[in-house]
This record gives C-alpha cells, sequence and structure tokens, in this order.
C-alpha cells in the first residue's frame, strides 16, 4: 500500500509505513496515534508530525482489529480529531479499500 501511494503521490509528500507517530497538537503530553501507513507534508510548526501535516492515513484491518465493534467508526472518528482529512481502510480479508 505505502508503495502504490508514493507512486501516486506528489514528490513533496512523503509515504512512511514504518510505524511514525502522529500527534494531536504540539503539546508536549498530547494523544499520539501509530498509523500502519501516513502520507504527510514536512511539519512546518514543530519537530513532531501533527495530525494537521498528514494528507492520509491508511489502516490494515487485522484479525485483531476485526473484533472490535465499529473499528471502522473509531478509525475514521479519531482521524476527524487529529484533522486528518482522508482515511483509507484495507480490509485484505473481504478484498476491499474504502
Amino acid at each position: 500500500m505505502a508503495a502504490l501511494l508514493a507512486a501516486a503521490g506528489p514528490a513533496e509528500l512523503t509515504v512512511n509505513a514504518t510505524g511514525v507517530g502522529v500527534y494531536r497538537s504540539s503539546d508536549p503530553l498530547a494523544d499520539y496515534q501509530v498509523p500502519d501507513v501516513v502520507v504527510y507534508r514536512r511539519p512546518t510548526e514543530t519537530d513532531r508530525l501533527l495530525g494537521r501535516d498528514v494528507e492520509v492515513v491508511a489502516e490494515v484491518v487485522s484479525p485483531a482489529n476485526r473484533r472490535q465493534a465499529r473499528y471502522e467508526d473509531a478509525i475514521v472518528a479519531r482521524a476527524g480529531g487529529y484533522e486528518i482529512p482522508w482515511v483509507l481502510i484495507i480490509d485484505p480479508e473481504v478484498r476491499t479499500a474504502r
């Protein structure tokens, strides 16, 4: 997924699939998440990657996640709270991308 996003995206965006943390704010105690894939612009306000620097996050549904009720809704809501405009949810079991 990361390779496809990197090939399709503009050169000024970075694609990371190695577990980069995305923070809600620059506050030292801010919540953070580690999406499966993150596409982002270079942070401008701080050395932290903030949600507002992110263009899209991609999450791959795992067997453990599948057991959580409303997992996909929670991913989308969390991205909205971080000001991330796009979420891609890949479900390899049913072979879908939403």
